[in-house]
């Protein structure tokens, strides 16, 4: 909730709105959603000094709110967690919500309403963004990305950018001020926001670069967003058929002539892939079967022969490596 952080606390929406747009300068229309008794909170941690910081916000409020975005420079993301959001822009509406989901804002102006509860956001300068999209060698125009994927919470990477913001933002709540306000506290996690955030438009770019006949058609970009969006669980072929508007033979040569894969072969990829990443940024009490379980796999001694034959190595050396690494980063900052 970033309580050591408030912009404003009160039951006077006047004084929300002040506060908020202190927070988000752009917003040109901010009025509750109904007539009934208000109480709000708004809180923001700068992870730096200088103007192009990155923003972390956190918003509650007993009743919902109606909002009007006018365009932007900033690369905004919306992390509901018991609030929820309806956003229109142009003729689209979307709607999300649920703990652990997110979306990147579009770049256009747009409206939008959040419902009663609590909802995390991220904004980042574009200009920070630049240097990590050149890093993942990619050129694509940030705002164009925005735009065409803006709103759609299935984006490669993206649950894991709103798993590691949640992860933050109980480290920010719960470690002594002392070391929150340390400046190599603030620059390292903002990097780490950054590099996170850079991966999800890069590979939202790649992956606009891949629709058209030669890639597989419509059909296989849907069916990698179904896979992404549902990997964690049960990925039904069926459904994902379904989804991907063809027959699943047809998907299965698809996916053989597009990555010499078959369909369970890249899910496996897929979740194996996202198990390295949270080996290698666990917390402190994660275990290797918890990992496991939560990306997919039902048995561990499977798991640790995949992740083995893909990685050449096992994934508890690898928790082992990363907790090792986050040891020595912090003993050498001692004095």
């Amino acid at each position: 909730m970033l309580d050591r952080f408030v912009i404003v606390r009160s039951s006077s929406f006047d004084e929300y709105r002040a506060g908020g747009r202190v927070f988000t300068p752009e917003v040109s229309r901010f009025e509750p959603a109904a007539r009934e008794a208000f109480k709000g909170q708004i809180a923001a941690f700068t992870f730096g000094k200088a103007s192009d910081s990155v923003i972390l916000g956190s918003a509650v409020t007993s009743v919902g709110v109606l909002a009007r975005m006018e365009p932007i420079e900033a690369v905004r993301v919306l992390l509901p967690t018991s609030a929820a959001f309806c956003i229109q822009g142009g003729r689209w509406t979307r709607e999300f919500a649920g703990f652990g989901r997110a979306a990147l804002m579009p770049a256009r102006g747009l409206d939008g309403q959040a419902g009663a509860g609590h909802f995390l956001e991220v904004r980042m300068p574009r200009s920070r963004l630049a240097g990590a999209m050149d890093l993942l060698e990619c050129n694509a125009e940030i705002g164009a990305v925005l735009d065409r994927f803006g709103c759609d919470p299935r984006l490669d990477g993206l649950r894991l950018f709103a798993e590691h913001v949640h992860h933050l933002v109980a480290s920010i709540d719960q470690e002594p001020a002392a070391l929150v306000d340390f400046d190599r506290f603030r620059s390292a996690h903002e990097q780490i926001l950054v590099l996170r955030l850079a991966r999800v438009i890069a590979a939202a770019a790649r992956h606009s670069r891949q629709r058209g006949p030669s890639r597989g058609g419509v059909a296989l970009p849907r069916a990698m967003e179904f896979i992404h969006a549902h990997a964690e669980g049960d990925v039904d072929l069926a459904a994902l058929a379904r989804y991907a508007g063809v027959s699943l033979r047809t998907l299965q040569f698809r996916f053989r002539s597009e990555f010499d894969k078959t369909i369970v072969q890249y899910v496996r990829d897929h979740r194996l892939a996202l198990a390295r990443d949270r080996l290698e940024q666990a917390d402190p009490e994660a275990t290797v079967t918890g990992i496991a379980v939560a990306t997919g796999f039902s048995h561990l001694g499977e798991f640790s022969r995949l992740y083995r034959q893909r990685y050449g190595e096992l994934p508890r050396e690898t928790l082992q490596r990363a907790r090792a690494g986050k040891a020595r980063s912090w003993s050498g900052d001692r004095p």
